[in-house]
Parts: structure tokens; C-alpha cells; sequence
């Protein structure tokens, strides 16, 4: 058995997209944490409406961000699994039987897999993968995380005992890495990423650049704070002035609204494989004839 942590806030338009991929899943011994963070839409309505011993759902009809409401779920889980899931996005049918064979074979605390990027209609775009070099404190500072977030199976007890600190409203993953690696928590041996596009990401193209400014303030507190353990001054300053020209370039895209096509044209050609894409927008399209118990019938 294991427990699918669900967040939400304000996604009425997809929620039942995301809530389909979850029944649509082949393994089905698992309990689905959904907890409310405050919607001001017909989220919670449509969560509440869910008829499946299966689901529970939490809310208080406060807004207290992700990090605090993913800290929820990990303390409620009583499984020794966690999977993550965000709202509004989709997943494989076979992501849990995939990253939960991997992780009870291997003994990795974290397995996390490729993501396909699919838009607002529920078109493949491309595939993302995160950077592929080495889990160092330096690696991690200098050229950011491995690991997609919003990807990962977890051991219980490892997202227990390495929870988000609620600080942080954009960078709550980076900084847990981050973190997790100064503590000897994270390193090579406690992760592992799956080739395959297991989890179905909805890019946000409408990112503002009031949004992009908190990520980099945020961002680089955590490299000033743990970069001065492991970089001269002059290395350091070298990272954080990269920081602020990529943040004024992105600014600067974000204002003429072409966010989201410029994290899509990013992606190597090599990764716009065709094969690939069929196959996933196959998955989605028998995702969506998938009934939640209580909404479709």
C-alpha cells in the first residue's frame, strides 16, 4: 500500500484531469491524501464529491502554501511510500507500478522519472528531464537540481525526517536538496531517476515576473547561505551574477507573454521524440474516459 499526496488550490479547470490519472492507475492497493489549501473555486466541492473509501480529504480553509500543506501530508501518510502529485497535473497509468517496483527493489529513498509536458488542452509538448550530473553540494549550488519534484516516490521515513521548511513559497524543493545534502541526508545513493515519462506536467505559461522575482530572491539566499562552505567569494559572486541575468532575461520574456515558449523551444531537438509523444498522448486520452467513483456515476 501507498499514499498519493495531492495539494490543491484553485484548480477546478484540471483537478478532475489529475483525479482520473489516479484511478486510471494499474497498481490500486493505494490511499490518496488530498488536502485543500484554501480554494476559492469549486476544488474543494469536487474533491468532496469523490465516493471512494480510498480517498480522504483534508481542509481548514486556510491558505498556508505548498510547503506546509506537503508537510501535512507526509506527517497524515501511514504507508511506507509517499508519491507525490500536483494538482492540475497527470500521470502515467503505470507510474506507480513502475517507480514502486524500482524502489522496493533498489532501496533508494527517492526515485523520480521523466516528465512529458503537455499543455492546457492536453497536448504533448516535448519532455523535460532535470540536469543529469552528480548529487553534490557544489553541483547543486552551481547548476541546480536533479531531481523533478513532483515526480518522486518516497520512503515515509526519509519525508518525515526531512521536512520543506515553510519559508520558502517558490523554492520549497530546492531548498530541502540543498539542505538535505549539507545534512548527509541526500547523495547518489539515496536517488534514482526513470527514463520514461511517468508524470504529465501542465506548463504554466503565465508565470509573472512578480513570481520569478520571489524564486530568485529565495534561490539565492539558499546559495549565499550554503555556498560559503564550499566556494571562495569570488566563485560565489560568479553564480549569483549568472542568477541575476538569467532573471532579467526571463523577466523580460515573461513581459512579452512567450514564457512558456521559450522553456519549450529550451528542450533539445533530440527530445522531441514522435514515438514518445504518441505514446503518452495515448495514455491521456484513455486517462480522461477514466470515471471517479461519486463524480461520474
Amino acid at each position: 500500500m501507498i499514499t498519493i499526496g495531492l495539494p490543491v488550490y484553485n484548480n477546478e479547470e484540471d483537478l478532475l484531469d489529475t483525479l482520473r490519472s489516479i484511478f486510471s492507475q494499474t497498481y490500486e492497493d493505494w490511499r490518496l491524501i488530498a488536502v485543500d489549501d484554501g480554494s476559492q473555486d469549486s476544488s474543494l466541492d469536487i474533491l468532496m464529491s469523490i465516493n471512494d473509501p480510498r480517498v480522504k480529504v483534508y481542509h481548514d480553509g486556510e491558505n498556508k502554501k505548498l510547503a506546509h500543506r506537503l508537510n501535512e501530508i507526509n506527517e497524515r501518510a501511514q504507508t511506507e511510500y509517499i508519491v507525490r502529485m500536483d494538482s492540475g497535473d497527470m500521470c502515467s497509468p503505470i507510474r506507480i507500478d513502475r517507480q514502486l517496483s524500482f524502489i522496493r527493489e533498489y532501496g533508494f529513498n527517492i526515485v523520480s522519472s521523466e516528465m512529458a509536458v503537455i499543455d492546457s488542452n492536453n497536448r504533448v509538448l516535448n519532455f523535460r528531464r532535470a540536469p543529469n550530473h552528480e548529487i553534490t553540494l557544489k553541483n547543486y549550488l552551481k547548476y541546480g537540481s536533479t531531481i523533478g519534484h513532483p515526480t518522486i516516490i518516497t520512503k515515509s521515513s526519509w519525508s518525515k525526517n526531512n521536512i520543506y521548511s515553510t519559508r520558502n513559497r517558490r523554492t520549497e524543493d530546492y531548498e530541502l536538496w540543498v539542505r538535505a545534502i549539507s545534512s548527509g541526508e541526500l547523495s547518489e545513493r539515496d536517488h534514482a531517476r526513470l527514463s520514461e515519462p511517468l508524470y504529465f506536467y501542465r506548463d504554466d505559461a503565465n508565470v509573472s515576473t512578480h513570481q520569478i522575482d520571489i524564486s530568485f530572491k529565495e534561490r539565492n539566499e539558499i546559495i549565499s547561505t550554503y555556498g560559503a562552505k564550499v566556494f571562495s567569494k569570488n566563485e560565489l559572486n560568479k553564480i549569483l551574477y549568472k542568477n541575476k541575468i538569467k532573471k532579467i532575461a526571463l523577466k523580460a520574456v515573461s513581459n512579452l507573454n512567450m514564457y512558456g515558449k521559450l522553456k519549450t523551444s529550451m528542450l533539445k531537438d533530440g527530445e522531441k521524440e514522435h514515438e514518445k509523444k504518441i505514446i503518452v498522448q495515448n495514455e491521456m486520452d484513455s486517462i480522461l474516459k477514466t470515471k471517479v467513483p461519486g463524480i461520474d456515476s
